[in-house]
């Protein structure tokens, strides 16, 4: 995703971060038009489910085969609160970042048609992939939001790869509600993430910061910080997820696919509009 140092994906921003928006965010903004009259879920964090509650969300939402993917929509709070708690999804935009190495490529300040062509081309390749994706809300520090897209029953590896791919910082991997924040891209003196003290640490592609739980994220349309599910078309739902960002772990990597973070980025030329 964004920069790395923001608040994406919905996990814990501090004040004055500024999250790795999609740009521009026109075409999400109906998914918040009236929201004040929308019904707000309430998710359940830390909540199990029976093997076959699981089983059912699973063989709803699960990866397809190859060319058969596509748009789903969360029809139920229920399957919501499955995926958070014993499933697993991946989080992933192609959107700004600020961090990318090569300098204004990617700055928020292009227009949004550029980056309604990358999130198009994003939603093609999960396609591809057989992936079935939702299209989801973020909102991290800024009036603009972040297109992201919440992949079911993910890969990690498919997930780094593309987020390499599309000049992302960082995706989100989660499995049975332990939540990942994996950066995709090596310290070159502009990757970081900030401690608490403002020290600068380097990243390096394969460090993760981990989340052990989600909360709730209330309110109207003043909240911040944290990505928001549609739920069918009566309301949604809102989760932050509670990265420790003291400290980065190294992730496991997929077995044959170390080469993710090297992987040939997309030529924005190609999907410059939509």
């Amino acid at each position: 995703m964004g920069g790395q140092g923001s608040g994406n994906f919905g996990h814990e921003g501090r004040p004055g971060e500024r999250g790795g928006s999609g740009g521009g965010g026109g075409s999400f903004h109906e998914m918040n038009q009236n929201i004040k009259e929308k019904r707000f879920f309430e998710l359940h964090p830390g909540e199990h489910y029976s093997r076959e509650e699981v089983r059912t969300v699973q063989e709803k939402y699960g990866k397809q085969p190859v060319g058969k993917g596509g748009p789903i929509e969360v029809s139920d709070v229920h399957d919501l609160d499955v995926i958070l708690n014993d499933g697993r999804y991946g989080l992933i935009s192609a959107g700004a970042n600020t961090k990318d190495t090569v300098a204004g490529r990617l700055d928020a300040d292009k227009p949004p048609e550029f980056f309604m062509g990358r999130h198009n081309d994003l939603k093609g390749s999960l396609i591809e992939n057989g992936y079935q994706f939702t299209e989801v809300l973020g909102k991290y520090g800024s009036k603009e939001d972040s297109f992201l897209v919440m992949a079911h029953d993910a890969n990690k590896g498919d997930l780094l790869s593309l987020g390499a791919k599309y000049n992302q910082d960082s995706v989100i991997f989660a499995d049975k509600g332990e939540a990942e924040m994996i950066f995709t891209t090596s310290g070159d003196g502009k990757s970081y993430y900030e401690k608490d003290d403002g020290t600068h640490i380097p990243t390096t592609a394969g460090d993760a910061h981990v989340a052990k739980d989600f909360t709730n994220v209330p309110g109207g349309e003043d909240a911040d910080y944290y990505t928001q599910v549609p739920i069918d078309d009566q309301g949604y739902a809102r989760f932050n997820l509670g990265f420790d960002f003291s400290k980065t772990t190294p992730t496991h990597l997929p077995r044959g696919r170390k080469d993710y973070a090297v992987s040939k980025p997309i030529d924005n030329r190609q999907v410059a509009t939509g």
